[in-house]
């Protein structure tokens, strides 16, 4: 909240979160695919003033474009890099609440994304690094990743780091700041600065 760390929610309420995601994949001819990333979300909390909020989780669509295969490189230390255009179709759930899922904004992001298997073991690296524009008043951010997998038989586990930050926008408590006025003095107008880590394990 500024520059002050706050706990959410305050004075021992709960706040669970739960998102439930379907993401497609589809190969085209020749280093081309398509993704599709579709969502429902559920908020429940005894904080804030309300009970619980629900609805479609934003929506992602791309194309990706292959334009370097690590396998068909001389080099042992080449990666494959793509290419990555998307949209964002805005959820469904409500956007102004300090417990919203999302930004609840349309958009479109490009990103290069990275990836290297290290020798015949299974072992890996990832990465990402894009530029999101999104509808006003939520503002537009840089994004990236960076992780390592491990596969194990027909498991595979990863562990990585991913990083958001807001190119402007308010601040919690500061200057414009007012949800009762409506989106574009709320929580979807604010800077957001995330850092996350993140694990999965995938069979």
């Amino acid at each position: 909240m500024g520059q002050n760390k706050v706990k959410n929610p305050t004075n021992g309420h709960i706040l669970d979160q739960y998102t439930g995601y379907v993401a497609m994949e589809y190969g085209l001819p020749k280093n081309f695919a398509l993704d599709a990333t579709l969502g429902y979300t559920r908020t429940d909390t005894d904080a804030f003033g309300r009970g619980s909020d629900d609805g479609l989780a934003d929506s992602l669509l791309g194309l990706r474009y292959r334009i370097l295969d690590e396998h068909q490189c001389t080099s042992p230390f080449a990666p494959t890099i793509s290419a990555r255009i998307g949209g964002i179709i805005a959820g469904t759930y409500d956007e102004n609440l300090p417990l919203s899922a999302g930004d609840g904004a349309h958009g479109f992001e490009s990103s290069l994304l990275l990836a290297k298997a290290w020798g015949a073991h299974g072992f890996g690296s990832y990465g990402d690094i894009g530029y999101r524009l999104r509808s006003h008043p939520t503002p537009d951010e840089f994004f990236g990743s960076a992780g390592i997998y491990q596969q194990i038989g027909p498991v595979t586990i990863n562990v990585g780091y991913r990083h958001i930050q807001s190119t402007s926008g308010l601040d919690i408590g500061g200057p414009g700041f007012n949800p009762g006025l409506g989106k574009n003095h709320g929580f979807s107008a604010l800077k957001e600065i995330n850092q996350l880590v993140e694990g999965c394990i995938g069979f």
